[in-house]
């Protein structure tokens, strides 16, 4: 078993518990933390598990309503202008 990582839990699922006496079947919720080998959960990073390497600021994150985010320029100018 490689090094193992906390994981912030996003989505409820099914996985293993690691424990003193071994490993059982434990049932995470959003907002739990699980450890694990990277090398075993790399399918869920992103979708069930946030990786805690990659999170964002709160400065780089998407707003909230993309409506009010900066909406790119318009491109398509007429000669003259």
């Amino acid at each position: 078993m490689g090094k193992l990582v906390d994981y912030e839990v996003a989505r409820q699922h099914l996985g293993d518990l690691i424990t003193d006496d071994g490993v059982e079947g434990h049932m995470f919720m959003p907002g739990d933390t699980r450890t694990a080998d990277p090398a075993v959960v790399k399918h869920l990073v992103g979708t069930v598990l946030i990786d805690p390497a990659s999170s964002k600021s709160e400065e780089d994150a998407a707003p909230e309503n993309k409506a009010e985010g900066n909406a790119p320029k318009n491109k398509s100018k007429t000669k003259g202008e």
